[in-house]
């Protein structure tokens, strides 16, 4: 999905941009009264770091405590993570200001939130992984009256 959403923010943008020029392709033509209001609407969004940290949990919790279950979500997610890195990459380095400074506040919420999803996956992996009616082989034929 991150890549799905840059595409609508960088197409709205342009289409901003666009407007500003008058529909021309003229980059010296803008109606922005100065220089400074010119500087900020074509440096372009801020970089919000809260979703991505939201990303990176919540992709570290479902793979944690469903991939007992579903092993093929570990390289799912390593793909997820992947596509995150080099997405957030290329949003600092060609598309977003500089990124505010975080202070560790954000990052200490992060891992207290992931020291509670081993003690989750414990006890959902104990339920999936004990539950016969999940990883039992046995099937029941079904009866139907003609």
């Amino acid at each position: 999905m991150p890549l799905v959403s840059f595409a609508i923010e960088w197409l709205i943008v342009k289409a901003y941009r666009l407007w500003d020029r008058s529909f021309t392709f003229d980059t010296q033509r803008t109606k922005q009264p100065g220089t400074q209001a010119y500087i900020d609407f074509y440096i372009g969004p801020s970089f919000g770091m809260e979703f991505r940290r939201a990303a990176l949990v919540s992709n570290t919790a479902i793979a944690m405590i469903l991939g007992p279950l579903f092993p093929l979500l570990y390289p799912v997610t390593l793909l997820a993570f992947m596509v995150l890195m080099v997405h957030e990459r290329l949003l600092i380095v060609y598309w977003c200001r500089e990124p505010p400074t975080y202070d560790e506040k954000m990052a200490v919420t992060c891992i207290k939130i992931l020291r509670i999803v081993p003690l989750a996956t414990l006890f959902v992996a104990f339920w999936q992984l004990g539950n016969k009616s999940i990883l039992d082989n046995f099937t029941q034929e079904i009866m139907t009256k003609y």
